[in-house]
């Protein structure tokens, strides 16, 4: 299964090695959530997922809440706003807007991942999300994977934090976790 972004070090075409060195248990930590092809990719119980990224966890938070609305108004942007001078507007409203929705947001970030160049992420020093645009002819809109996504994540906790915070949480014995695989 693909996954709903496009992500720089997507772990997708190493899944079936990587596979084989994850070990049973009732739950799956992802303490580097990305494009979350890890979770997408396995099945277990339930699952640990983090990142450090706000801007992604974000989106996998409004994913896992209300997956139709959020294809409904996401699908939107893609049949409309495949321009340049838009994907600029849409940047600078996703950096600078202090009235936009977390769910906008999340709408925003994906739009951005799709249509950016080549899909990367990147902030520059003040923060914001500074990714030229891609030029892309048809940018695929991945609905088939935002359901995949959301219905799967409804075993999963995102959290966003570090590496070292989730697995200083996971010593502690938070987020619910007693046994869990790495």
């Amino acid at each position: 299964m693909s996954t709903i972004l496009k992500w720089a070090g997507n772990k997708t075409t190493i899944m079936s090695e990587l596979k084989k060195h994850l070990p049973a248990g009732p739950r799956l930590v992802e303490p580097f959530a990305g494009s979350c092809a890890v979770m997408m990719e396995t099945d277990y119980p339930s699952y640990l997922v983090a990142d450090i990224n706000p801007d992604l966890i974000n989106l996998y938070k409004k994913v896992a809440a209300d997956c139709e609305s959020f294809i409904s108004r996401a699908r939107v942007l893609f049949e409309i706003a495949n321009r340049e001078v838009a994907y600029y507007n849409i940047r600078q409203e996703f950096n600078y807007s202090t009235e936009i929705t977390d769910f906008m947001k999340a709408v925003y970030f994906l739009y951005l991942n799709r249509h950016g160049y080549r899909g990367l992420c990147r902030y520059n020093k003040s923060g914001h999300f500074n990714i030229p645009y891609g030029n892309y002819k048809n940018p695929y809109f991945p609905e088939k994977e935002i359901r995949a996504f959301a219905e799967k994540a409804q075993r999963a906790t995102f959290i966003c934090a570090s590496f070292d915070e989730t697995l200083a949480m996971l010593k502690a014995g938070g987020c619910g976790v007693l046994r869990s695989a790495v």
